[in-house]
């Protein structure tokens, strides 16, 4: 039993562990955040030079 606790004492991680793995954890987050950001931008910029596209399209189809 005694060996048993000793092998599972071994494999718990220390506080500076959990801490590195947090402060990794928190960048990658912040990371993707921005990313999505990025993202989100871009798409609404496209759909919005697709919009005015058709509005111009149908304008000059009315319009011949």
């Amino acid at each position: 039993m005694e060996r048993n606790v000793e092998r599972n004492i071994r494999h718990l991680a220390t506080r500076d562990e959990l801490f590195n793995v947090r402060e990794d954890l928190l960048r990658e987050v912040a990371s993707a955040k921005s990313d999505l950001s990025k993202t989100v931008s871009l798409v609404g910029l496209l759909q919005f030079l697709g919009i005015v596209g058709s509005i111009l399209a149908i304008l000059s189809f009315l319009t011949k």
